[in-house]
């Protein structure tokens, strides 16, 4: 029987920062299980508050309230396979908990799928932190800044250099993608927002494979069954 490779995480420091973490609504998506094996599944925000500067952040912001306003590429995609509900976005739920927009000092995007980037939140006094996105405000974060190993993430970055907050590079999903460890308080515990590293804990477990979307597009690679499928046809 194969078992887990042990590891540990930092131990806490005299006087340890941490985060106050809430899950923020932000949008329902419903798709067939065969495509991401999860039927229907809440996409929550994270609103992570430091304790040390009493900064706060929101990490991944939803999906936009009117998907109107999303490339026609993106349209097509929702049309085709998902149903989308947004009862709230990011912005509303953040009211909702009691808190301005304005306030929110820091986003932190951790890829760029539609459903993770509404721009319900950012406003001018806020930074926007991910790997790709051209715009105002944004801190781009390098591979070299991530530096920091911690447990078995050999590529982390101790975001406020107190080991409350440690951004993961998690590329994989797609390029530049970013997962976040959150210490959830002064002792020992943590939470992974790993933001469809997996989008369903059966993957994890070994109880389900990943799905496969039935209409190949452009794949990244070329494996031998995809061709030996589509060879001499229009895909």
């Amino acid at each position: 029987m194969q078992t887990s490779p042990e590891f540990t995480l930092s131990p806490p420091e005299a006087s340890q920062a941490f985060m106050d973490v809430s899950a923020l609504e932000a949008g329902i998506i419903t798709l067939p299980m065969a495509l991401r094996c999860t039927s229907k599944a809440l996409l929550p925000l994270r609103s992570p508050f430091h304790s040390a500067s009493e900064k706060q952040l929101v990490f991944d912001l939803g999906i936009p309230r009117n998907t109107d306003v999303l490339p026609p590429a993106v349209k097509d995609v929702i049309a085709k396979y998902m149903l989308v509900q947004v009862l709230q976005d990011a912005a509303e739920s953040v009211k909702k908990g009691g808190l301005d927009p304005a306030d929110v000092e820091t986003v932190i995007l951790s890829h760029l799928h539609f459903d993770h980037c509404s721009p319900g939140i950012p406003t001018p006094t806020s930074d926007l932190l991910a790997n790709s996105v051209p715009v105002d405000r944004t801190r781009f974060l390098a591979p070299s800044e991530f530096t920091s190993a911690i447990g078995l993430l050999p590529h982390a970055m101790d975001y406020f250099g107190d080991g409350s907050l440690y951004l993961v590079d998690a590329a994989g999903h797609m390029s530049g993608h970013i997962n976040a460890l959150d210490r959830t308080s002064a002792s020992e515990s943590w939470i992974y927002l790993g933001s469809d590293t997996a989008h369903d804990m059966r993957l994890l477990t070994g109880e389900k494979e990943v799905g496969e979307v039935p209409d190949p597009r452009t794949p990244g690679a070329m494996p031998g069954r995809w061709y030996e499928e589509n060879k001499g046809g229009s895909a």
